[in-house]
């Protein structure tokens, strides 16, 4: 019998296999998810971190094994079922996905493009009632961007940018948020301010939260558990006082035939 404060399995991974052109980025995957966790993926480039969040929303199919998202295969998914799933799992990609030439207000809105019909959507990217503004203004506020609400998008920092990224993931209200290298492009301050506002979203939104990163240190001071991937292989899949120094000296480390694929 299920204990009343024991999480639901948000995900499922069994010996979950992903090929471009026949080479496997990820290799026989098995890996359990609960509701509400804060996890950092971590690795070298090229180990899979990406691959692995974007099967999270079902972006990308298996080529081998088998997914389960929310309770159901992820093959299983009709075409309808796959867009409501994509609005309920917040991704905010490396490149961040902003239309350069929208105003803020407009990128955010962006995040419930998934719930609104053609006209409804056209009727908020340009004619928004003031509840809705209000709304922006509010979400903007808990990223610390608020008077940026009328600003051109092209005209921000990149850290405002990714502040925007994170404020369209709040507006869509996901029960999972998919964050791939969101620090990647701003200095250690602002990438750790940036987590931390993350954190405090997931945990405010009661939100499952998968965070890639580069930066060790910010997985190890902020995530409860990491998950060291390297090859397309778990390395590792602890909590930060379990990871030993070598575990993460082996996770990093290129051997000669790697160095000379990079030339």
């Amino acid at each position: 019998m299920t204990k009343p404060d024991q999480k639901k399995e948000a995900f499922v991974f069994d010996k979950v296999q992903h090929c471009y052109s026949g080479v496997p980025a990820l290799e026989k995957i098995d890996l359990k998810i609960n509701e509400g966790e804060k996890i950092a993926i971590v690795g070298p480039s090229g180990s899979g971190k990406t691959t692995l969040l974007n099967m999270l929303n079902a972006s990308i199919q298996p080529t081998n094994g088998r997914i389960e998202i929310l309770g159901k295969d992820s093959n299983l998914y009709s075409p309808k079922e796959l867009k409501a799933l994509r609005s309920n799992i917040s991704l905010i990609p490396q490149n961040l996905a902003l239309v350069n030439s929208f105003r803020v207000w407009q990128n955010v809105i962006t995040g419930s493009i998934g719930d609104y019909s053609f006209p409804k959507l056209i009727k908020n990217l340009f004619a928004p009632s003031e509840k809705k503004l209000l709304e922006i203004h509010s979400i903007l506020e808990r990223v610390g961007i608020e008077e940026k609400l009328y600003s051109v998008t092209s005209t921000l920092s990149g850290g405002q940018k990714q502040r925007v990224a994170v404020a369209r993931s709040i507006f869509q209200s996901p029960s999972t948020i998919l964050a791939d290298e969101p620090v990647s492009s701003v200095d250690p301050a602002r990438a750790a301010s940036l987590v931390k506002i993350l954190l405090k979203v997931a945990e405010e939104e009661e939100a499952t939260l998968l965070m890639s990163l580069h930066n060790l240190d910010l997985a190890i001071k902020h995530f409860p558990r990491i998950i060291g991937i390297r090859n397309g292989n778990i390395h590792f899949d602890q909590s930060p006082d379990q990871i030993s120094q070598r575990q993460l000296e082996e996770l990093y480390e290129l051997k000669e035939s790697e160095i000379l694929q990079d030339g």
